[in-house]
């Protein structure tokens, strides 16, 4: 049965819970749905105006990061239950933004502080918002400290503190940010090339789905000590993601496609003009890497295991903008 976060969010009324990474966009639906089923909210930010995201709800924030240590101590005293969301967000000129060596300081040495101080005040339930690309955390820096976070979250399971991790495909539903905003906004402008079939496989996630995921695995006791991959459980391919975007734009799906010659020969190009104005190109090898590769996941374990039943899937959510 589709349970909505904010029914979900009942759980949690005049619990306090502690949102890291609260700024980020799943961050601030997570925020508001939780303060609007009556939890009693706190937030950790190195911004100091970070309230003012949430100007009709109560929300009590703490300027700091995850290196101060004393800071977590005294806010975990004050809470249940913690969401850990907070990651490392590389600058939009980084030309290796998975490769920033800042993901093991945040994600890893960040994560083992957050839980030493949840250990010690006696936190009840912890669960953190990891990637599926942990999954096989070889293929960057970013993957390998999320895989690093997520078996340290596990080994803190037991019965003293509820802990679980929840693998995220990638995100859509956005206005702006995520890439199947930017898809939806080069479509729109003219500038997405009609992309040939490449055979891929992939999954995605909406954002209300993914917070219906960290609800419900901070409230089943069958969640503790696991590790779920979440989707929308459908399968998509780089092609079809780009004739449903079509479609909601009402614009017509080309016949024709760019050959994946002429896509490797722009990527290369994109790599010489990236080293010389130093940040990321349109198109580039590892870009076009990304979206011919597969990259689809599992995530039956937690239908089954928690009951979690996606609202949305990508086309449904393409005709809902419509309306």
């Amino acid at each position: 049965m589709q349970q909505s976060p904010e029914s979900l969010a009942e759980s949690f009324r005049d619990q306090a819970v502690l949102v890291t990474g609260a700024t980020g966009l799943i961050g601030q639906r997570l925020v508001a749905v939780l303060a609007a089923g009556g939890g009693r909210v706190h937030i950790l930010s190195r911004r100091e105006n970070a309230v003012e995201i949430w100007p009709r709800q109560s929300i009590t924030a703490y300027v700091g990061d995850l290196e101060d240590k004393a800071l977590l101590v005294d806010i975990c005293r004050q809470v249940q239950s913690i969401f850990h969301l907070a990651s490392y967000a590389p600058a939009d000129n980084d030309p290796a933004p998975e490769e920033n060596p800042a993901h093991l300081r945040v994600t890893v040495q960040g994560t083992e502080k957050l839980l030493d101080a949840a250990g010690q005040a006696g936190v009840k339930s912890f669960v953190f918002s990891s990637s599926t690309r942990a999954i096989d955390g070889r293929d960057s820096t970013y993957g390998r400290a999320k895989q690093a976070a997520e078996h340290m979250v596990i080994q803190a399971a037991g019965a003293r503190m509820h802990a679980s991790a929840v693998r995220l495909a990638p995100v859509y539903g956005f206005e702006r940010k995520g890439s199947i905003a930017q898809m939806i906004q080069a479509v729109r402008l003219g500038r997405f090339p009609p992309i040939p079939d490449f055979a891929d496989k992939r999954s995605l996630v909406h954002y209300d789905d993914a917070i219906q995921a960290l609800l419900l695995t901070a409230i089943k006791p069958a969640a503790n000590g696991k590790v779920y991959t979440v989707t929308d459980t459908r399968t998509y391919s780089s092609r079809e993601i780009y004739r449903l975007i079509c479609r909601s734009l009402n614009k017509p799906v080309p016949s024709w496609s760019v050959p994946f010659w002429l896509l490797k020969l722009a990527a290369g190009m994109g790599d010489l003009l990236q080293r010389v104005i130093g940040r990321p190109a349109p198109i580039n090898t590892e870009k076009l890497l990304k979206l011919s590769s597969s990259a689809w996941f599992d995530g039956c374990d937690i239908q089954r295991e928690l009951g979690y039943e996606p609202v949305y899937d990508l086309e449904s959510w393409l005709a809902s903008l419509q309306g």
